[in-house]
């Protein structure tokens, strides 16, 4: 591989930190929509991972129940 190519990474990328970026994403996403109301930040946050967890058992990678 060309040097210009190669690149090191600060930190592991881990899935718990792609979990974590994207439910960040999804809960800005829908603090914006709620008009960017102060002061209710776990709201979004409960509501991005509660939307994350539908999404995955959508796309089957969960049980039902879970």
């Amino acid at each position: 591989m060309p040097a210009a190519m190669q690149y090191e990474l600060e930190a592991p990328v881990t899935e718990d930190l792609v979990d974590r970026e994207e439910l960040a994403r999804l809960a800005n996403w829908h603090w914006e929509m709620r008009g960017s109301p102060e002061g209710r930040q776990d709201e979004d946050w409960f509501w991005a991972e509660e939307e994350r967890r539908r999404q995955l058992l959508a796309a089957g990678y969960l049980p039902e129940g879970v």
